[in-house]
């Protein structure tokens, strides 16, 4: 989820601070790797009716 990436630039925001290129670049790897497990989430499987007579 995009909530640890979310919460490190909003307290990057509020406090006013600034990030070094090892922080910003793991801030970004965080970032991906949020959007990648986002994008490859499967739906839920459906169960279907069995009609056994």
């Amino acid at each position: 989820s995009m909530e640890p990436a979310l919460a490190a630039i909003s307290g990057m925001v509020f406090l006013g601070e600034t990030l070094t290129l090892t922080q910003t670049l793991a801030l970004c790897s965080i970032i991906a790797a949020s959007m990648g497990s986002t994008l490859t989430m499967r739906p839920e499987p459906k169960v279907e009716k069995v009609d056994i007579r």
